[in-house]
């Protein structure tokens, strides 16, 4: 129970261990237990709300920051890049391609080899995507809600709903000093909150919205130097 009680907290009294018979078994919640997300190591999350259900999940293999398997694979995304990238530089050896003297201007000239699988790019980039949602779906809701976080999604929204900046009189009303981020940063934030009102959500979708933005901005600065 040593590793129960360090997840779940003190044993109460009167305590019974759940046995369960089929699939339709209901935990009773308790009101004076503080809720506690359970990862797998598949990436599933549950939320617990009584010492019982805690402890049944914990002595199932499940802990509130387990290493999924969708932690792994990102560990192994950055060595096998660099391992790609060295097979494809011994593949198609674009070092020989390069007559001048500015490595700078040559590497500008390298031209991909003609015989670069395209649907093996496609391939990658679809299995690359489908791990980095669920490692930032598991991030989002691991996350426990936090005051700043607070602040942006409120003020945001009261923003684009009311083109008042504030998120609440405690806080110094609109435009209170305790607002450190542009409505441009959390555009994708208030879309997932207004869609769903869920944080997780929000979460999801704020981080979508950034990637979208950096995306964009590198494809301006790049025509802009052409």
């Amino acid at each position: 129970m040593s590793l129960v009680n360090e997840v779940c907290g003190a044993t109460p009294e009167g305590y019974i261990k759940a046995n369960l018979s089929g699939n339709d078994f209901i935990f009773k919640n308790d009101p004076n237990f503080k809720q506690i997300n359970l990862y797998d190591f598949f990436g599933n999350g549950a939320t617990v709300n009584s010492f019982t259900e805690c402890a049944y999940y914990v002595e199932g293999g499940w802990y509130p920051f387990k290493t999924t398997i969708f932690d792994l694979a990102m560990q192994a995304f950055n060595p096998l890049l660099v391992i790609l990238s060295f097979y494809l530089i011994y593949k198609f050896k674009p070092y020989r391609r390069i007559r001048l003297s500015s490595w700078f201007t040559a590497f500008k000239k390298v031209k991909y080899h003609k015989k670069l699988n395209i649907s093996a790019i496609v391939l990658f980039l679809t299995i690359q995507s489908f791990f980095v949602f669920d490692y930032v779906k598991n991030k989002a809701i691991r996350i426990p809600v936090f005051i700043d976080e607070y602040i942006s999604l409120t003020s945001n929204v009261q923003f684009f709903k009311n083109l008042d900046y504030t998120a609440g009189e405690f806080l110094g009303g609109s435009y209170s000093i305790y607002l450190t981020s542009g409505p441009l940063s959390a555009i994708g934030s208030v879309i997932g909150w207004n869609a769903t009102n869920k944080i997780i959500v929000a979460r999801i979708s704020n981080y979508y919205w950034i990637l979208f933005l950096q995306l964009f901005f590198i494809l301006i600065l790049k025509y802009q130097h052409k």
